[in-house]
């Protein structure tokens, strides 16, 4: 029940009517656990990983941010009405529609993450920027976004199912290669298969992949949920 409330609260799921005392779990987790941590021990034990190794090397931060800020216009974001800055963590916030501010965060040494989460956090923009500006919805509750979970589907979205695609990647490589000549010559598929590399350790979600992406997910709410109903100690987590 407190779980539930807190997620209402927090406007994490608004909507959402089922309200019940027993343990909250929500649609399809686990699920998605049973079938997924075998899955992650298959796919590590089997076969050669893809070469990531390729892209290391040093990638001045402002060609990194010119090109971020290339891809999120030709994903659509308006910079009439919005900006892109740098920040130590990445997000989206700002105080209208016609007011989105987002930003991402930058590492010499890598050359994706800035990328990805610069497209994470448009994919959070567009769906601010597409809302309804009609007059007559005009502060009304059909001009507002739905949740923060429907907010994160739309920025999953862009940065998952479109931005790690082989499509995706054999448009934004010649792009990159405008930036950074100095970019090795290698294909989209390469490309496209580096960037898809199953992590080993993966402990950083928003530098994960989209196999362990998931666990994270489950892990940090089954950690949340065990600290409101008692099963787990506030001084256990670290070792969870």
């Amino acid at each position: 029940m407190v779980y539930f409330a807190l997620l209402i609260c927090c406007k994490y799921t608004n909507g959402s009517t089922k309200c019940t005392d027993k343990p909250v779990t929500l649609p399809g987790l686990l699920q998605v656990r049973k079938d997924l941590v075998p899955l992650i021990a298959d796919l590590r034990s089997k076969g050669t990983a893809p070469s990531e190794t390729w892209l290391n090397g040093i990638w001045a931060v402002e060609q990194q941010a010119a090109l971020c800020k290339e891809v999120a216009l030709a994903l659509g974001f308006d910079t009439n009405i919005g900006r892109l800055d740098v920040s130590v963590h990445p997000f989206t916030g700002g105080s209208h529609p016609t007011d989105v501010r987002m930003t991402t965060r930058f590492k010499e040494h890598d050359l994706t993450e800035g990328l990805t989460g610069a497209i994470h956090e448009t994919g959070h923009a567009l769906y601010e920027q597409g809302r309804n500006l009609d007059p007559a919805w005009e502060g009304l509750p059909v001009g507002n976004s739905l949740s923060m979970g429907i907010h994160e589907s739309q920025s999953l979205f862009w940065e998952r199912m479109i931005g790690l695609s082989q499509p995706f990647a054999e448009w934004l490589l010649p792009r990159i290669r405008q930036h950074f000549p100095q970019f090795p010559e290698r294909s989209a598929a390469d490309l496209y298969e580096a960037v898809n590399v199953i992590k080993s350790p993966s402990l950083i979600r928003v530098e994960s992949d989209e196999v362990t992406y998931p666990m994270h997910i489950i892990l940090r709410y089954e950690i949340e949920r065990g600290l409101l109903d008692g099963s787990v100690k506030v001084e256990d987590v670290p070792k969870v």
